[in-house]
């Protein structure tokens, strides 16, 4: 997802998608939170972030 991201986010800055953009701040914010709970070896809390960045993801990509 991390990966992914990185993508996109070059993508949606040059289809003029601002990082200010409520739907980029919360995928930014899910694939974070994913990040996170993997390191501290939350899995069921990664998956629940996972998943969510995915929509996001899939959402804001869509969208340029």
């Amino acid at each position: 997802v991390e990966d992914e991201w990185k993508t996109l986010r070059s993508k949606l800055d040059s289809a003029g998608i601002s990082p200010n953009d409520p739907s980029r701040m919360e995928a930014e914010k899910t694939v974070a939170d994913a990040a996170a709970a993997l390191t501290s070896g939350d899995i069921e809390a990664c998956y629940a972030a996972l998943a969510s960045a995915g929509d996001y993801l899939e959402s804001i990509g869509r969208r340029q």
